[in-house]
């Protein structure tokens, strides 16, 4: 998320993700430290994680993947 995106991709996108069978949709905000990461389920996204920098993001389809989050909100 940025701030000029901020709309798009939490309303716009999302919405269009839904319609398409994305099904997952993560969300990072970097300014706040976190990642929301949503699931369709029924055709609709239901948020199935809030992790802070701490947490480490994990996907169902892909379940070898492993993203720890301290990384990628360190300062650079």
């Amino acid at each position: 998320l940025s701030p000029s995106s901020h709309d798009r991709d939490t309303h716009i996108k999302r919405k269009l993700y839904e319609r398409c069978g994305v099904r997952e949709y993560w969300v990072v905000n970097p300014a706040h430290g976190f990642v929301d990461a949503h699931r369709l389920v029924e055709s609709r996204y239901v948020l199935r994680a809030h992790l802070d920098r701490s947490g480490t993001l994990t996907c169902e389809d892909f379940p070898e993947l492993s993203i720890p989050l301290a990384p990628l909100f360190a300062p650079l």
